[in-house]
C-alpha cells in the first residue's frame, strides 16, 4: 500500500497503522509524505503516468518487489482491508489488473483514473511485464459520501455484511469527529480486530 499523507498527520498515520494498514504477512505499507493537506478533490491521472510513478517508487525501494498488487490511496480514505484481502486471495485477476474510478475519456485514448480515489494495480503492470491490461471500473466497490455517512452514523442494517473496498474521503463527511476516531469506528464496523481473516 502506498498511502499519501500530510507531514503533519502523525496521529492519523498512527491510527492507520493500527487499523486497516496494520502488520500482516500479506500487507506492507509505505507512507509518501507531502507538505500541506492531501486534497479530496478529483485529480485525473492517466494510467501510463501512474504506472511510471509506481515504477520510480519500486526502483527507490518504496514498493515491495514481492507484492502481487499495489494500492495507491490517500490518508483520508478508509480501506476495508479484510474484505479487500479476501477478494485478492479468491477473485481478482493476478495479471493485467487495474481497479480505479475512471474519469470520462475520449474513446480510443488511454483510460484516466481519478487519483483522489484508491487505485489498485497488479504488480506485472508496475514491472512493465504485462502483455495487456484491463481497467476495471471500481465505483461499485467504493462507498459514496452518503453511504459512508450512513455507515459512520450506524444507519445501515447489516454493517458487517456490507460489500465495499473503500469509503469516500472522510474529509467530506458532515460528521464532526477527528479522522483517527472515524477510522477506529469504521475499523470496528467492518469486523476489524486482532483476529486474522481466515481462508
Amino acid at each position: 500500500m502506498i498511502i499519501r499523507s500530510s507531514k503533519q498527520s502523525y496521529a492519523l498515520r498512527r491510527t492507520i497503522r493500527r487499523t486497516w494498514a496494520r502488520k500482516d504477512h500479506r500487507v506492507a505499507h509505505r507512507f509518501v509524505l507531502r507538505s500541506g493537506n492531501i486534497s479530496s478533490k478529483s485529480h485525473p491521472i492517466k494510467v501510463d503516468r501512474l504506472v511510471g510513478w509506481l515504477k520510480r517508487l519500486q526502483h527507490r525501494g518504496t514498493v515491495d518487489t514481492n507484492a502481487r498488487y499495489v494500492l495507491f490511496v490517500n490518508e483520508s480514505v478508509f480501506v476495508n482491508t479484510p474484505f479487500l484481502l479476501a477478494a485478492i486471495e479468491r477473485v481478482l485477476p493476478k495479471d493485467g489488473f487495474i481497479l480505479c474510478t475512471p474519469v470520462a475519456s475520449v474513446p480510443g485514448q488511454n483510460v484516466t483514473c481519478d487519483s483522489s480515489h484508491p487505485i489498485l494495480v497488479s504488480m506485472d503492470i508496475v514491472r512493465g511485464t504485462a502483455r495487456q491490461h484491463v481497467v476495471h471500473d471500481g465505483r461499485r466497490l467504493y462507498l459514496n459520501r452518503r453511504e459512508t455517512e450512513a455507515l459512520v452514523r450506524h444507519q445501515l442494517d447489516d454493517e458487517l455484511g456490507l460489500t465495499y473496498f473503500f469509503t469516500d474521503s472522510l474529509y467530506r463527511l458532515s460528521v464532526k469527529r477527528s479522522l483517527p476516531l472515524l477510522i477506529d469506528q469504521l475499523w470496528l464496523s467492518c469486523g476489524g480486530n486482532d483476529t486474522p481473516v481466515e481462508y
